[in-house]
């Protein structure tokens, strides 16, 4: 297909940025996932399928993924900046915002802190 082609199928158009979008994220180190199911779903259709964890709207693409890296602000950031450099790369200069949907706790490095004791109940002395 043509890029005059593509332009001309608004439906082609939304699967190429979304897919660019979710591929340029999906290659951000800590991103586990791109993540569309939720309360909410977060996705893209296109006629024959959808992209999952990445919404167009009107002036902003909403990206939802699940994390395994920390810390959370930092990747959130590097999420924002693949994602704007895919659009920018289509021509499209919609902002983008991010949402965390899930932390992979199984993935995330120890803190080093140790586990919390469970206080006893008021009025117990521990034993």
């Amino acid at each position: 297909m043509t890029a005059d082609a593509a332009f001309s199928n608004p439906s082609s158009r939304r699967r190429e940025i979304a897919e660019t979008v979710a591929a340029a994220v999906d290659e951000v180190p800590g991103v586990r996932r791109t993540f569309g199911s939720g309360v909410v779903e977060l996705s893209t259709l296109y006629p024959g399928g959808r992209v999952e964890g990445v919404a167009l709207r009107d002036e902003v693409v909403l990206v939802c993924v699940a994390l395994s890296r920390l810390p959370v602000p930092a990747v959130a950031d590097e999420i924002t900046a693949a994602a704007g450099e895919a659009l920018r790369s289509l021509g499209d200069t919609r902002r983008v915002e991010v949402v965390i949907d899930d932390l992979d706790l199984d993935e995330l490095p120890a803190l080093g802190a140790p586990p919390m004791r469970r206080r006893p109940p008021r009025g117990r002395a521990p034993q």
